[in-house]
């Protein structure tokens, strides 16, 4: 943990608010279950399994605070995308029925996020306005409508826009077309942590912060040790996801922490808003492999996301500012929109996801007694992925086996053809390199599609220029 009593506020505009730490552990405890990380997936899982048993004996150990990863940097998208696209999910599942059951879950996660700022009144700033993903080329209309017509044999309900229909609510001409997904919703996602952190110490949970993991060990009884005592505990979950492979080497072939980054803007004028249109509020990711997200705040601010995905060699996290990525997404919001020139950036951040190549989550257990569960590698797609963790996690403790072996990402492990590459420092960055490289290649020849030669020239110099 850092020295300043305020340095989790730094992280990300969404850290900084009012908020108290709990006390770190000080002393040897026993539970039932302890768990790992302070962030989405530990916090779901300790929802779903005291919901389960109101009787279990549960300790939380965040190393930071409540929400400091990924958790509490985010965009704060909550969708119901699994793989890069609807087409990549049916691959990877091996068949259209593995990878709808995978897509009604996602449905279903992404509604269990809805229904938990409902019930329990979570004050996160939850806005339920859909997600546009903008065509920027005509190359990509034609894949956002396989998109369409995809996820609609998947079960969805979403719809392709035309270039006109994005025009009569965006005030731009970067975009092509749409695919429009109405059930997703935007929120603050540390905001939605420590809700849940209220949620779950009411309903009996132990919670600790600035208590590092330094080692446990694997037996019948897992004993954790930490600086301040150890918890002795006949289950432990993992929800360390980007930190994971620091901790346990296990998690090197889940995949790798990469970094993404977010610019700011001040809050918008009643006239910059009106120029730009996007009264819907819909959260907007783009069609390229290195996608922009972008969405409105509470306060009419424009968070700007992505443009780079950074990989940072022996899963180095120390990376949370890049001033090459900082420079892009404020580009790229100007070309998009170049009405707001001269608008001002108030906040700059970044934050390590734990990447999959394949962009396909894993959930499981592990240790010679099958008492070590893990849920991770959720590639960007979080929010509503790892606040449903939870229920992965609790179906696998309590032995319900049979809800959980349709579901094709259980022990997930990529299907990179070099996946040896994921076991070694040297060979985890090369090969990182490889897969960056096909993207932006894939990126470059949607390029060409486009039909005004500045648009052409000012992806070429922005997008491939590091």
């Amino acid at each position: 943990m850092e020295n300043s009593e305020n340095y989790f506020r730094e992280k990300s505009f969404w850290l900084d608010g009012e908020y108290i730490p709990n006390k770190p552990l000080d002393t040897d405890i026993e539970a039932d279950i302890a768990i790992i990380g302070g962030g989405f997936t530990g916090l779901s899982s300790a929802y779903f399994l005291k919901k389960e048993d109101p009787g279990l004996n549960i300790v939380l150990l965040e190393k930071e605070v409540i929400g400091f990863g990924a958790s509490g940097r985010n965009g704060g998208f909550s969708m119901t995308l699994m793989a890069e696209n609807a087409m990549e999910l049916v691959k990877f599942a091996g068949s259209m029925k593995a990878a709808k059951k995978a897509h009604l879950y996602m449905r279903d996660a992404v509604d269990h996020v809805d229904n938990m700022v409902n019930k329990y009144n979570l004050k996160c700033d939850y806005e339920k306005n859909g997600l546009m993903v903008m065509a920027l080329n005509p190359y990509h209309v034609k894949k956002m409508k396989e998109y369409v017509k995809t996820y609609r044999e998947l079960g969805s309900d979403c719809e392709y826009l035309e270039r006109d229909e994005v025009k009569k609510r965006f005030n731009t001409d970067a975009f092509y077309g749409a695919y429009y997904d109405k059930h997703c919703a935007i929120l603050n996602p540390a905001k939605l942590c420590r809700e849940m952190k209220r949620v779950v110490q009411d309903m009996g949970v132990r919670i600790f912060e600035s208590t590092p993991v330094n080692s446990w060990d694997e037996n019948e009884m897992v004993k954790v040790h930490t600086p301040g005592g150890i918890v002795s505990a006949k289950t432990l979950v993992l929800a360390t996801n980007a930190y994971s492979t620091k901790i346990d080497k296990n998690y090197a072939r889940k995949g790798l922490p990469v970094f993404t980054y977010i610019a700011l803007t001040e809050a918008l004028t009643d006239k910059q808003y009106d120029s730009i249109g996007w009264k819907g509020r819909e959260g907007i990711e783009t069609s390229l492999s290195f996608i922009n997200y972008f969405r409105m705040t509470a306060d009419n601010r424009i968070a700007m996301g992505g443009g780079e995905a950074l990989y940072f060699y022996k899963d180095n996290l120390d990376h949370d500012k890049d001033e090459h990525a900082f420079k892009i997404v404020e580009r790229d919001l100007l070309h998009f929109f170049p009405q707001l020139k001269g608008i001002k950036f108030t906040h700059k951040w970044g934050g390590p996801v734990f990447m999959n190549p394949d962009w396909i989550p894993s959930f499981g257990k592990y240790g010679k007694h099958k008492n070590i569960l893990y849920s991770m590698a959720y590639s960007g797609h979080g929010v509503s992925t790892a606040n449903y963790s939870g229920k992965l996690i609790s179906d696998m403790y309590f032995g319900r086996e049979d809800q959980l072996s349709e579901f094709f990402f259980r022990d997930y492990k990529t299907r990179f053809k070099f996946e040896f590459f994921l076991k070694n420092s040297i060979l985890r960055y090369l090969g990182y390199k490889v897969i960056t490289g096909y993207m932006r290649w894939r990126d470059n020849r949607a390029i060409k599609s486009l039909e005004r030669e500045e648009e052409r020239d000012y992806y070429k110099r922005i997008r491939f220029s590091r």
